[in-house]
């Protein structure tokens, strides 16, 4: 019996030794994937990152573009409807309601009754340097300009 008990002694060593290898490498690689990540893979990761912000960006940037565009198409159409602008006045506060920092003019415009439009177009007239223009409405005229 005590050959027996040898015997078994002996094949469960190899096996308790085969058991503390996979541990010890186990434990190596679970360093390794704790240790801080390479340049490379930072770079990649802050690449990436970049890329998601630059994106988001885009479209933002398209959005406001698009906006833009509706607004100012919705004003040249009114504009166009104001029989009494020369060329030279339409194309003045066209350029004007163009210029992107003049974005909130054009939705203004737009929103405003023909009465208060023509009030703007003749402030806006004389802002760019146009001869005084005579406003007329429901209760009367007004001269607008180089007062």
């Amino acid at each position: 019996m005590s050959s027996m008990s040898s015997l078994l002694t002996s094949v469960s060593c190899p096996k308790k030794k085969l058991d503390s290898i996979s541990a010890i490498e186990s434990e190596i690689s679970g360093q390794k994937r704790s240790r801080p990540l390479s340049v490379t893979a930072l770079v990649q990761q802050a690449s990436g990152a970049a890329i998601a912000d630059m994106a988001a960006t885009m479209k933002d940037i398209s959005k406001s573009i698009t906006t833009h565009t509706n607004d100012l198409e919705m004003a040249m159409e009114i504009l166009n409807e104001h029989d009494e602008l020369t060329t030279i006045q339409r194309l003045d506060i066209s350029d004007y309601l163009a210029d992107p920092n003049h974005l909130n003019h054009a939705i203004v415009f737009c929103k405003l009754y023909v009465s208060e439009r023509k009030y703007w177009l003749a402030c806006r007239l004389a802002e760019l340097g146009h001869q005084p223009v005579t406003v007329s409405d429901q209760v009367g005229e007004m001269e607008v300009g180089n007062n």
